[in-house]
């Protein structure tokens, strides 16, 4: 296969961006990381006439912590997230996904806006942005916009972007007080591989019963044509008192909720199975989390298989 060429642009204004991709139309793709892009390019499976790079506009690049929550740019790298102070201690279910992204050299390129816009059902950014009731900024040819994460995706692969859109950035609500959070993945080779089965939960009890729910956020990833929310878990939890057995009937409700394939990786069956059972590991690790306990169960040990003991 030749070489594929195409005219490089390099704005560094949100206006420029929009410009040149209307004036381009489809014959124009934008560079965030470049992780997916260069490889369909090297594939074969598109063709672009013009790259539009991203890295140069500002307000894409940066992380901005206010009163009404915390605004990270569509462009900033996985390994900042990964390593960034203020996520750690705010939303250490979204920097523990960062981290699990393949390589350190991957997460050094790959970005967070790259991730949702290549909309893989596998994205593991994806469920712990749906579990944080992420808000996306996104700016376009008719003006811009805030669009909740869930409704973004319309299939593998599909986002709610129109043709001169740019996602600007990913916009995370303060966590409530007495909040915990958890994600979990398994793959193949461990958390570096493509996610078989991705789960990530937010659990927040209330403030005057120390083991009633009163909000709880279940997404899993890999399960079905886009990362879903499960309602049967939120239906069975909220307002109730939390303990192991009402865990276990949440965690078992998901296998009737998600609609996975058989694929290379594993059966439908099995990813069935297993994302009742990272459920209630991620729901568990929550809960914890919630009362200020920081027990969880290591992402290696999911991966080494103490996944399927059951406990």
């Amino acid at each position: 296969m030749g070489v594929h060429r195409f005219e490089h642009h390099a704005p560094t204004t949100l206006e420029e961006v929009v410009k040149l991709l209307t004036e381009l139309g489809t014959e124009a793709k934008l560079l965030a990381g470049g992780t997916d892009l260069l490889v369909f390019i090297r594939h074969g499976r598109i063709a672009p006439k013009h790259i539009i790079e991203l890295s140069r506009v500002g307000e894409l690049t940066r992380i901005c912590e206010l009163e009404s929550g915390l605004i990270i740019g569509a462009c900033v790298k996985l390994r900042e997230i990964e390593r960034n102070s203020v996520i750690r201690r705010l939303y250490p279910h979204i920097s523990e996904a960062a981290s699990q992204v393949g390589s350190v050299q991957i997460r050094n390129l790959a970005t967070i806006g790259g991730n949702l816009c290549t909309a893989s059902p596998a994205g593991d950014m994806i469920p712990t942005l749906m579990v944080s009731g992420a808000l996306l900024h996104i700016v376009g040819a008719s003006g811009e916009r805030m669009v909740r994460i869930e409704e973004f995706f319309k299939g593998p692969g599909e986002t709610a972007l129109c043709a001169t859109d740019v996602l600007v950035s990913i916009q995370l609500p303060p966590p409530k007080p007495r909040t915990g959070w958890a994600f979990f993945k398994l793959g193949v080779r461990g958390a570096m591989d493509i996610s078989i089965v991705s789960v990530a939960a937010k659990l927040t009890l209330s403030e005057s019963t120390s083991d009633i729910v009163s909000e709880v956020k279940v997404a899993l990833g890999s399960v079905a044509p886009v990362v879903m929310l499960s309602h049967s878990v939120e239906k069975l939890l909220t307002g109730k008192r939390i303990t192991d057995s009402l865990i276990e009937e949440a965690a078992h409700s998901v296998m009737n909720e998600v609609k996975p394939i058989s694929d290379h990786r594993a059966s439908a069956q099995y990813r069935r199975l297993m994302a009742a059972v990272l459920t209630k590991r991620a729901l568990k690790t929550a809960f914890h989390r919630a009362v200020g306990e920081q027990q969880q169960l290591t992402q290696l040990e999911v991966n080494q298989g103490s996944v399927f003991n059951g406990g």
